[in-house]
């Protein structure tokens, strides 16, 4: 738990300098005067960070040195920024003659609450399966060597290639605490958890419902991943992420921002969140509002700014994509783009696109894949967990029924220019388009909790507000409301109690105190391949984790791809 501390204080410091002075400057260059606050620096440094680790792992490994680079970047920064940080320190210092008042207090106790839960979950708790099976090892690829050519013939998995794996390599501190750390998803699940329920105590009016009602997704989702959110899954940081964006979107249009600046930052930023996993891939159409403000207006040069910053942020991705499995984007072969020798074979491609969707669906039957949802649908229904469903239900019915409430909301002002309607009623749909791509591409709920949550919310939160001011139709808005609220709270209820009988167990393991649990170190088989040692687990298709590497999952698939030099840098190809 310690350690997980000093790799958080050390994640926050480097993140929030880099994120603040890259969101400044985008302002100063888009003509924008906007105060950048502690979360915006954050997030937007977790991007910044990210991207940077990205590029680096095209040069090699990202361990020890990419950090001394990282720290010589934070010291630039500094100092070209020397009278904020000046600034910055009066404003500590004028803090400590201020008077404490109660919700000043609540909102430091409740923070340390979450800091302190959070880094303890995190240090003892149960790794999910994907874990052993792919995540360490892509963590591990990206620490020892960076990017290598074809390493997705090893472990076709590895062609997912998440920036974010690039980003917990970076935080890894392997080489200062002997062992690989993997907390950076769950730093990310602390500072939103964080911004959700302290602004609460800031935004406390009428003004800012739609805000505050989706404050609610982000402590929900941590309540039902509390006992697997010590994996270093994509899964994770993705949803938090999308969550924070929706309550600062929504904030941005309670405010009555007009200015495009902040939204089009927050556009740039759905382009990172491409990056981290392409189901957030509907979350780019926020930038709907930004573009037709920047083009009504030409503002040319802001225009040709985000498409730069868009572009820098999904460049080492996309590079990555292509050297580690030969696909610009796997595993969608048909964008077949380059002719490299170590391109995984097309027909792995397919079948693994193949696998996500029957595998979502819960009919693990790749022949059945182009089936109708009337016929997947009550299988799907089947396969879910009793808890999950009703997560399921509340979005199935607040998907229909939100974009009924947006039309008619529509409607109801259609002679009056209203800019914060026009707004959330595109976060609504955006978020809806959201749930359907989830719904027909790959609905299994820990992909699309982001859209599982939000949607139900923020349909509440838009019908109390469009009958709010209708004394009998505010009851009746009241009542669906509930009824739509309920259908979330029960299962998170039934969580929060298997969390705390879990818990129970957990806390009577101490040896977790200072240093987070490693990956487990299973019997692993291997083989040699012209001088390479390649590990494989012993049951076939099994987890291979973190100590032993290279690894592959299929020990018989060894015959079916080569070295293509004599060092492991050199990568690996199909046989033909």
């Amino acid at each position: 738990m310690v350690s997980i501390l000093i790799n958080w204080f050390y994640i926050c410091l480097t993140t929030f300098i880099t994120g603040h002075f890259v969101t400044s400057k985008l302002y100063q260059m888009m003509k924008g005067k906007h105060h950048v606050s502690v979360m915006t620096s954050l997030v937007a440094g977790i991007a910044v960070n990210t991207t940077y680790a990205g590029f680096y792992s095209l040069f090699g490994g990202v361990n020890i040195a990419a950090n001394v680079v990282l720290l010589i970047l934070c010291a630039v920064c500094v100092f070209l920024e020397r009278d904020y940080y000046k600034e910055l320190t009066q404003r500590v210092k004028m803090i400590k003659n201020q008077k404490i008042t109660v919700s000043k207090l609540i909102m430091v106790l409740l923070a340390l609450i979450i800091i302190a839960g959070i880094s303890y979950f995190c240090s003892n708790t149960g790794f999910m399966y994907d874990t052993g099976l792919y995540h360490a090892q892509s963590i591990r690829w990206t620490e020892e060597y960076g990017a290598v050519k074809g390493i997705a013939n090893i472990h076709e998995r590895f062609g997912y290639n998440s920036s974010f794996f690039s980003f917990m390599a970076l935080y890894s501190m392997k080489d200062l605490f002997g062992q690989s750390l993997h907390s950076g998803q769950a730093f990310i699940g602390a500072i939103v958890c964080i911004y959700a329920v302290c602004g609460l105590f800031t935004h406390w009016s009428r003004k800012y419902l739609f805000s505050n009602v989706c404050r609610v997704a982000p402590v929900i989702y941590t309540i039902i991943i509390l006992f697997e959110i010590i994996s270093p899954t994509t899964d994770f940081p993705t949803v938090y992420l999308i969550m924070w964006l929706v309550i600062r979107f929504a904030l941005l249009a309670e405010n009555g921002e007009t200015d495009s600046a902040p939204y089009a930052l927050l556009a740039v930023f759905t382009v990172f969140l491409v990056a981290l996993k392409l189901t957030a891939v509907c979350m780019v159409l926020i930038v709907i509002y930004p573009a037709y403000d920047m083009i009504r207006h030409k503002k040319w040069k802001q225009v040709m700014i985000c498409v730069a910053a868009g572009l820098i942020l999904i460049a080492p991705y996309l590079i990555r994509n292509v050297i580690i499995s030969g696909w610009l984007v796997y595993p969608f072969a048909s964008l077949d783009l380059f002719l490299v020798d170590w391109k995984l074979p097309a027909e792995t491609a397919i079948g693994d696109a193949t696998d996500i969707k029957v595998y979502a669906r819960y009919v693990y039957d790749r022949s059945l894949v182009s089936q109708s949802i009337f016929q997947w649908f009550p299988t799907w229904w089947e396969g879910q967990r009793p808890l999950e469903r009703f997560f399921s239900a509340a979005a199935l019915l607040a998907a229909p029924a939100g974009l009924i409430v947006c039309a008619i909301r529509l409607l109801m002002a259609r002679k009056v220019v209203d800019t914060k309607l026009f707004q959330i009623v595109l976060l609504n749909i955006v978020m809806i388009c959201g749930f359907a791509f989830w719904m027909f591409s790959s609905p299994l709920h820990r992909y699309g909790y982001a859209f599982l949550l939000t949607v139900p919310l923020l349909v509440i939160a838009t019908t109390l507000d469009m009958f709010w001011d209708y004394k009998w139709l505010r009851v009746f808005g009241l009542i669906c409301s509930a009824g739509l609220f309920a259908l979330i709270a029960f299962p998170t209820y039934k969580t929060l109690w298997d969390d705390y009988y879990l818990f129970k167990d957990v806390s009577k393991d101490t040896s977790y105190l200072f240093m987070q649990k490693d990956y487990p170190d299973p019997e692993m088989e291997s083989q040699d391949l012209n001088g390479i040692t390649i590990y494989y687990p012993q049951e076939a298709g099994g987890q291979s984790w973190y100590a032993h590497f290279p690894a592959t999952n299929f020990g018989t698939n060894i015959q079916y791809w080569e070295n293509r030099g004599d060092h492991i840098q050199d990568g690996f190809r199909h046989k033909y």
